[in-house]
């Protein structure tokens, strides 16, 4: 009977032993599953090996305003030519009146450059809105 005994009090020291390293390993596990999901970092719609960074100016948006005022830039300078060209022309046909008719063009070309800018301003102002509420939403959807 003493030899069960001390063969039971052996089986449960040794019991003790191996739960204590199996709650070691488990602790250890987890801090290994902690490391690794640090590692891997928040998964993206562009992949799990892709970083994203966001810059306060970002580069392509500035390379495509200063693309955009360019064009901007060299469409107004046509328009003035062709318009010059076209005063230049009549002008030179019409010697007798020219001052009515001029002013009268010129008013309505200034009346379809206000109207171009309006609606250019209007254009930029929906684009503006549309990024905004592109960025609302996909902060709204994480």
């Amino acid at each position: 009977m003493e030899s069960l005994q001390l063969e039971f009090s052996s089986l449960r020291s040794q019991t003790n032993a191996l739960e204590y390293k199996l709650s070691e390993a488990n602790e250890a596990m987890k801090k290994l599953e902690a490391q690794l999901q640090a590692a891997r970092g928040e998964p993206t719609d562009a992949g799990d090996e892709t970083q994203i960074f966001h810059l306060r100016n970002n580069p392509l948006q500035c390379a495509m305003d200063e693309l955009a005022s360019d064009a901007e830039r060299e469409r107004q300078r046509k328009r003035k030519a062709i318009v010059s060209i076209y005063f230049c022309q009549d002008e030179t046909l019409s010697h007798g009146e020219p001052s009515e008719a001029k002013r009268a063009r010129e008013e309505q070309i200034h009346a379809l450059e206000t109207q171009l800018k309006k609606s250019e301003r209007e254009k930029e102002q929906a684009l503006r809105l549309q990024a905004d509420f592109a960025k609302k939403y996909r902060c709204g959807c994480h």
